[in-house]
């Protein structure tokens, strides 16, 4: 379930340092952009990760350029579980599995539009 929604500015695999004899590779690309709306928890970007051994690294701007905080969550045991809150640029080993890219804008009296990158272990 690479779930990356609208189509994908640029792309590219590369080999992962340190890479087992499972080797794991790195995709790197863009979110799709969209818009946060007054008091909407958005999901803007999920993913799956099969191969755990390298950095999950995720950037999300908005239409001004500057950095918005994200929260990322994993599905484990059945259910979404917190492992980055409010992050700014989060960066992270957070192993296998499926994961998804939130924008809180619960309490916003504003849309916040956002754009984004990515570069994650496949």
């Amino acid at each position: 379930m690479l779930a990356l929604g609208m189509a994908q500015v640029s792309q590219s695999a590369t080999a992962a340092p340190g890479a087992q004899a499972d080797q794991c590779y790195k995709y790197s690309s863009q979110m799709s952009p969209g818009v946060a709306a007054p008091g909407e928890y958005k999901v803007i970007h999920s993913y799956t990760v099969k191969c755990g051994t390298t950095m999950h690294h995720l950037t999300v701007r908005t239409q001004q350029g500057s950095v918005q905080p994200v929260t990322v969550e994993r599905f484990q045991g059945g259910r979404w579980v917190v492992v980055a809150s409010n992050a700014y640029d989060p960066s992270a080993n957070w192993g296998a599995g499926s994961f998804r890219v939130i924008l809180n804008n619960r309490n916003g009296n504003a849309p916040v539009g956002y754009g984004g990158s990515f570069s994650l272990p496949l």
